[in-house]
């Protein structure tokens, strides 16, 4: 079943409604990991612009610049992870 509500002109909201089977415990598991992996890069990738932000006014300090190439890093691998996960449970859908 499928509605669609016109919100304005320019915007379309569709809202699929799918009978399926519940999720196995596996398959949460994998979408609770990438909740998880989402506020996580979220919350690095906030950091990161109140780093840039406060670098451009002040500078940095040693301390500061690896804190900004560690969360870097750390983003890298989180991405990679979520692109993995969501691969995967696409595949098992």
């Amino acid at each position: 079943m499928v509605f669609c509500i016109t919100l304005r002109r320019e915007v379309l909201l569709i809202v699929c409604l799918i009978e399926r089977q519940p999720m196995s415990s596996g398959e949460q598991a994998k979408r609770s990991e990438i909740e998880m992996l989402q506020q996580e890069l979220v919350r690095l990738q906030a950091e990161q612009i109140a780093a840039q932000l406060i670098a451009t006014r002040v500078g940095m300090t040693s301390l500061d610049s690896e804190q900004y190439k560690m969360r870097h890093f750390r983003i890298r691998v989180l991405t990679k992870r979520l692109a993995m996960l969501r691969q995967k449970t696409d595949r098992s859908q």
